[in-house]
This record gives structure tokens, sequence and C-alpha cells, in this order.
């Protein structure tokens, strides 16, 4: 059984509060600060994000993402997904949101999830894929993936 998750195959979501995709549920991350390395950065954000303390195993893949809302682009986000391993088991209430264990095959369940990162755990992490471009926009209160190639 590969590492990136734990033993009884879950996967840690955010709810996130605030930004592009409040109210759903994403993959826990955020911005490389200038000047860091992006294993220090995806160390850093899990820290920050779920106070779990974590081990880079690493770079799983690259998605370049386009959001658009009301018919316009708005952000273009380059997101690299690593791998990380817990070493630590508490998790920690942040402002950002909530957090929980998902059973990684049962993630379609999820109506409230933000729909590229779905595809992300399906086509990157369970099947080994490596690059994806997204396009996806928010249409009043909800989010359609245009694109995910």
């Amino acid at each position: 059984m590969p590492d990136w998750y734990k033993a009884d195959n879950k996967i840690l979501l955010i709810n996130r509060k605030r930004g592009a995709y409040a109210g759903l549920w994403a993959i826990p991350g955020g911005k490389i600060e200038q000047g860091e390395f992006l294993r220090d950065a995806a160390l850093r954000e899990a820290r920050e994000e779920t106070g779990l303390k974590t081990e880079f195993i690493k770079l799983r893949g690259v998605v370049s993402e386009h959001y658009i809302e009301d018919g316009k682009f708005r952000e273009h986000f380059l997101l690299n997904i690593c791998i990380l391993k817990p070493v630590t088991n508490k998790l920690k209430h942040t402002e950002e949101g909530e957090l929980k264990w998902f059973d990684l095959f049962k993630l379609d369940r999820i109506t409230d999830i933000v729909p590229s990162d779905l595809n992300i755990i399906k086509k990157m992490i369970l099947r080994n894929l490596t690059y994806f471009s997204s396009v996806l926009e928010k249409k009043g209160s909800g989010y359609i993936l245009k694109e995910f190639y």
C-alpha cells in the first residue's frame, strides 16, 4: 500500500471557509512564499492548515488550472500536488476550515467537493498520472469543471 495516505485508505480534505472555493471540500494547500522551496512550502502549508507534522515523500504531479467567474478569467493556479506522510495524528482546528478524513474510494458521494480536486484524486493520485490542465468555472453558487485533460 502506498505511503501517501493512511493505512485505511483515507485522504484528508479541508472544507474551505474563504477564498475561491469557500464552502467546498478541497485538498489542503496554499501558496509558496518568496524564497521558499516547494518541499518546505508543502510541509509548512500542511502544518498551518491541518496542524499535522508531515514528511515530504515526493512531488506527485502538476495541475495548471484556470479559474473563471462571471464568464471572466480570474486566476491561474499552478498546483503542485505533493505526497506527504503524516508523522503526527492530531488534527488542529484552524481558521482555514473544517478537516476530515475521507475514504479514497467513496469520494463520489461528496457533493460539495472542488470538482478539479476530485479529478486530481481520481486521476493523479489513484491512477498515477502526472499532469493535467483544468478549467473550472463558478456559475452562481456552483462550480463547473469545463476541462480536465
